[in-house]
């Protein structure tokens, strides 16, 4: 069989122009969070010694 004969037909998927795109993952997007807001500005944060730790 050449590949001519062997990639012809109507629902033959195995030749190189029919070859069905993959489906990408939708990846979920990643919000970006800016650490300083994240966590609050250190200059509004209390310093060290009021922050209860336990």
């Amino acid at each position: 069989m050449n590949d001519a004969a062997n990639n012809s037909g109507p629902n033959n998927n195995s030749g190189p122009n029919n070859r069905q795109p993959k489906k990408k993952k939708k990846r979920k997007k990643v919000k970006r969070v800016d650490p300083s807001v994240f966590w609050g500005d250190p200059e509004k944060l209390p310093p060290p010694s009021q922050v209860d730790t336990s």
